[in-house]
């Protein structure tokens, strides 16, 4: 598996559709990210901008081609604070577990500067 660089070309079409599909079962529910993939995409495209941009906030991980991890950070610049979208991951038990702590890892090292407190807003069974 890999974790898509800051460079890498992040879709929006992609990404709303992981986020929508994973984003139904309450086991992965966010609560502010939507359900619906249309929705999903608008928001994206609204507060995250388009792929290039999307880069710096999201962190997606890959098995192969397919998208199996997701995590972003929906700062406010002002508050230094981000609302965390996931992480979103098709996996169970230990393997979530590890790859949940790739993606923070990983997404942390881009906003480090950026953020001083993180929120949350999930599903109990989450």
């Amino acid at each position: 598996m890999t974790i898509c660089s800051e460079n890498g070309r992040l879709q929006l079409k992609q990404l709303s559709s992981f986020i929508a599909r994973l984003n139904a079962i309450h086991q992965h529910h966010v609560g502010y990210c939507g359900e619906q993939e249309e929705e999903i995409y608008s928001t994206l495209q609204e507060e995250f901008g388009e792929s290039g941009e999307l880069n710096r906030w999201f962190t997606v991980m890959y098995d192969q081609d397919e998208m199996v991890g997701a995590l972003g950070f929906n700062v406010g610049d002002e508050e230094r604070a981000a609302e965390l979208w996931g992480p979103f991951i098709d996996a169970e038990g230990a393997e979530w577990d590890r790859m949940a702590e790739q993606l923070w890892t990983a997404g942390i090292k881009k906003i480090k500067d950026s953020v001083d407190r993180y929120f949350g807003f999930y599903n109990i069974h989450n």
